[in-house]
């Protein structure tokens, strides 16, 4: 990992996106056994002709067509909408601070995988290979990374690494007390369409989209990851977003965090993300692929993890009709999702199918308990796994009540 001082958004990617339909993945199951069963007979041909046979195509795999070419018609995962503020109906504009207001500190510039770990003993490494805060990993209790007790980080600060052979960027920050023989929860915040990762750490009241400022105490690590340039029907130039082009957006973050937990004292069953519209895309999209690696997800204005098209575009009240991809999810993480009636860039349905999608992965009764004040439902589900959906009636906006609820969502989790 290479230290930088600003995160530059200037490299242009090509956002390319096709078609992708559920079909494909109703006939993988059938593809397979067809390939299986020609594997099959020519290995008997080969016994009875005393011959041998190459197992040539039937025994090639498949691979599952990932979202990035998910967009048809209007539909949600490829272009959510600009961003560059998000307003809310109490407190005037709450946007991303700009990235000159964020410095980037920490001591010096070293790459996670070089000196800072060369001479670091293992969290677990007994009391005799190990003095002072290294020993007093071994005390820590449930699952916890390769980071704790090594004696060195790289701090906080703005960072590049390889992920999918491209450079990506990220901020991170690190409380100022940081303690290596101390578990810590981590938490990912995306940034929608337009924004940053530096403007996602923002400064002042907003930062890291609020749930940085419900923070009682130095408990938390927090990632804003860098989008790619991606081009959008509403914008006419390309903006930093999450299109997931051959997977390579969910490689980074398997990368990053693989990098984070070398690197920091981590509570490996206290992960989340969560993220703003594009980034509640990304924010479903890692609840759905590396579900065995976040514990919840809080989508704000977001749409996923199954594809549906909601056809006319700018009308709020377009159904999401037609389900054109399933998404084939790992593990399981508990979900908290809110979602506007009025929105125009992400359309409400969108919100209400990946509410349905997560009630069905968690096994959900039908039926939940509203809360009085914000008017979000939570809904009885597999022990652990609880989802709260909080409509209203604001459009592509992020409600004042959502970080303080997201942060209360991730920590009741823990007790």
């Amino acid at each position: 990992m290479k230290k930088e001082e600003e995160i530059d958004d200037g490299r242009v990617f090509a956002f390319i996106s096709s078609l992708l339909t559920s079909t494909k993945y109703e006939q993988a199951g059938a593809v397979r056994a067809i390939l299986f069963t020609t594997s099959l007979v020519g290995a008997l041909g080969a016994l009875i002709l005393g011959c041998s046979t190459s197992p040539g195509a039937g025994t090639e795999a498949f691979s599952r067509a990932r979202d990035d070419d998910a967009v048809i018609g209007e539909s949600m995962p490829k272009g959510p909408g600009s961003e560059f503020s998000y307003s809310e109906t109490e407190g005037g504009v709450r946007g991303e601070a700009p990235a000159e207001q964020i410095s980037a500190s920490g001591d010096s510039e070293k790459d996670l995988s070089g000196e800072s770990q060369s001479s670091e003993g293992q969290s677990q490494g007994s009391a005799d290979e190990s003095q002072g805060s290294e020993a007093d990993a071994q005390d820590l209790e449930g699952a916890t990374s390769d980071g704790c007790g090594k004696s060195t980080q790289p701090g906080t600060g703005a960072y590049t690494m390889i992920a999918a052979n491209k450079e990506r960027a990220y901020r991170i920050d690190v409380p100022a007390n940081y303690d290596s023989s101390q578990e810590y929860r981590l938490i990912f915040v995306f940034h929608g369409l337009g924004g940053s990762a530096q403007g996602t750490a923002g400064s002042g009241g907003y930062r890291y989209q609020g749930v940085w400022n419900q923070m009682d105490d130095d408990s938390t690590i927090f990632v804003a990851p860098q989008g790619l340039p991606t081009e959008s029907t509403l914008s006419s130039s390309p903006q930093p977003g999450w299109p997931d082009d051959n997977g390579e957006d969910v490689a980074f973050i398997r990368a990053l965090l693989d990098e984070l937990e070398q690197a920091y004292c981590v509570d490996e069953e206290r992960i989340y993300a969560t993220g703003i519209s594009y980034g509640g895309i990304m924010s479903n999209r890692l609840g759905c692929e590396m579900g065995d690696k976040f514990r919840a997800i809080a989508p704000i204005m977001g749409s996923g993890p199954d594809g549906w098209w909601s056809g006319d575009r700018f009308n709020p009240t377009a159904s999401c009709a037609m389900k054109y991809e399933t998404a084939y999810c790992v593990g399981q993480v508990a979900a908290w999702i809110t979602h506007g009636s009025a929105d125009t860039i992400v359309k409400y349905c969108q919100g209400e199918r990946s509410r349905d999608s997560w009630m069905d992965r968690n096994d959900c009764a039908s039926n939940g308990t509203t809360n009085a004040t914000t008017g979000c439902v939570e809904y009885s589900c597999d022990e652990g796994y609880p989802v709260v959906w909080c409509p209203t009636n604001l459009g592509h906006t992020s409600p004042s009540f959502s970080a303080e609820e997201i942060w209360g969502f991730f920590v009741s989790l823990e007790q």
